[in-house]
C-alpha cells in the first residue's frame, strides 16, 4: 500500500534501462494470461467431457490475424480441458454477436441458431422459386395487394368506430349535465317543501329547529331540535310529532 504512494523510486547503480525487454508496437500477437468464462456449452473431442457455460478457467488471449469487422479487431482465447488437459480454441464473432468454437471441441445443439439458419435456407428456397416460376410470382403478388386491401377496410372500420365513439362521448357528457341540472332542481324543490312543512309554532333558524315562543304562552320551556332541513318530510314530522307530545305532557303536570 505505501509503494503506490511514493513519488521516487530506488534505481540501483548497474540499472541499464536497454536490458529490459520491450513490446514492439506492431506486434499483436503477443498472448496475455487472463481469466475468463466458457462462453456456450462444449464437449471435448478428445475424452468426450462436457464443460458447461459459464465454467471459469486461466486462459490466453491474442489478436486473431486477418480477421475484423468494420475494422474492429475479434480476439482468440486458448483453455485447457480441465479433465484431458487438451487444447480448446476459440474467437469472437462480432458480425453474429456470438463466438466461433474453431478447434479442439464441439458445440452443444443450439435451438435459436439452428431455426434462424432453416429459416434463411427457407426464405433462399424460395426466393429461387419465385425468380424460375413467373405463376408463382404473380401469385404472390396477387395475395399480397388482397392482403394490403384488407388491411385498408379494416383501418377504415377502425375510423368509421372511432368516430361513433368520440360521438357517443360528447352525448354522453351531454346528458349527464342534463341530469345534474335537473336533479339540483328536485333538490331544491324537496328543501322548499321542507321548509313550508314546519307548523306556524316552530321556526327555522339556519340548520335547527326552535320552538316559537310566541305561540308557546301555555309552557315557559323552549325546545330546539338539531335537524337539518334538507331531511325528508316524514323525518321532520316525526320529530315535530314528538315535540308535540312532550309539550302536552308538560302542560299536562302543570294543570295537575
Amino acid at each position: 500500500m505505501t509503494e503506490r504512494k511514493v513519488l521516487n523510486k530506488y534505481f540501483p547503480p548497474d540499472y541499464d534501462p536497454s536490458k529490459i525487454p520491450r513490446l514492439r508496437r506492431g506486434d499483436r500477437r503477443k498472448q496475455f494470461n487472463i481469466r475468463t468464462m466458457a462462453p456456450f456449452n462444449m464437449r471435448c473431442n478428445t475424452c468426450n467431457g462436457y464443460i458447461y457455460k459459464a465454467k471459469k478457467f486461466n486462459s490466453r488471449m491474442e489478436t486473431a490475424e486477418n480477421v475484423d469487422y468494420l475494422g474492429l479487431r475479434h480476439y482468440r482465447f486458448y483453455i485447457r480441458c480441465p479433465l484431458c488437459c487438451a487444447e480448446i480454441i476459440w474467437r469472437t464473432d462480432l458480425e453474429s454477436g456470438d463466438y466461433v468454437l474453431e478447434s479442439g471441441a464441439k458445440r452443444n445443439f443450439e435451438a435459436l441458431k439452428t431455426a434462424e439458419e432453416l429459416e434463411a435456407k427457407r426464405q433462399a428456397e424460395e426466393e429461387e422459386e419465385l425468380a424460375n416460376n413467373p405463376m408463382k410470382l404473380l401469385e404472390k403478388r396477387t395475395d399480397q395487394s388482397k392482403q394490403e386491401m384488407e388491411m385498408v377496410e379494416v383501418i377504415e372500420d377502425l375510423k368509421q368506430l372511432n368516430q361513433r365513439q368520440a360521438t357517443m362521448e360528447a352525448d354522453h357528457v351531454l346528458l349527464r349535465q342534463m341530469w345534474r341540472e335537473e336533479e339540483a332542481v328536485k333538490e331544491a324543490e324537496k328543501e322548499a317543501d321542507d321548509t313550508t312543512f314546519l307548523p306556524s309554532n316552530f321556526i327555522s333558524k339556519g340548520n335547527y329547529l326552535l320552538q316559537n315562543p310566541s305561540k308557546s304562552t301555555h309552557y315557559h320551556w323552549s325546545l330546539e331540535v338539531k335537524i337539518p332541513l334538507s331531511r325528508s318530510e316524514y323525518q321532520v314530522h316525526d320529530v315535530i310529532s314528538n315535540c308535540l307530545f312532550f309539550s302536552s305532557l308538560e302542560r299536562f303536570d302543570e294543570s295537575q
